[in-house]
């Protein structure tokens, strides 16, 4: 999910890089929304650099070629076992050595429990890079945590 872009705008500030947002919008339609999203990556001058898919993660990746590569995987996207497994799972075949996995909200207890089995499942091709627990007011922009991987 981009939820109104944020992440997806701070990542791409300061920098040349591309990216795709992907989000189906169906969660809290009031406030994200697909035209939200797409005026506040123009507010922040980085639209023209964004492919904003209005689709879930599933259809995206039905939709991308066999070559795609991922170099950074952002997923914010749901918050039970089974939907955070599948869509962590869902990228990993466009992932390559050197790339980063960002995986936000992991202090909820069902998104660490399928982040753990997605680095079971990958134990000999991942490694953990930093973990921020904000539980314990060690960063307040990341109140429910956030974990990034590499892949060996």
């Amino acid at each position: 999910g981009v939820y109104q872009g944020g992440s997806l705008i701070s990542a791409l500030l300061g920098n040349q890089a591309r990216a795709i947002g992907v989000d189906n919008f169906a969660e809290f339609p009031t406030t994200n929304n697909f035209e939200q999203t797409q005026a506040n990556l123009v507010k922040f001058g980085v639209a023209d650099r964004v492919e904003l898919k209005n689709m879930s993660y599933i259809d995206f990746f039905a939709s991308v070629p066999d070559d795609f590569k991922i170099q950074v995987f952002y997923y914010d996207g749901e918050h039970n076992y089974e939907g955070q497994l599948a869509g962590m799972e869902a990228g990993w075949k466009y992932l390559q050595p050197g790339s980063i996995i960002i995986v936000d909200d992991f202090l909820y207890p069902e998104v660490n429990r399928a982040i753990n089995q997605f680095i079971a499942n990958h134990i000999d091709r991942v490694k953990i890079l930093i973990a921020i627990d904000s539980m314990n007011d060690v960063d307040e922009i990341w109140w429910n945590g956030v974990i990034a991987l590499r892949v060996l």
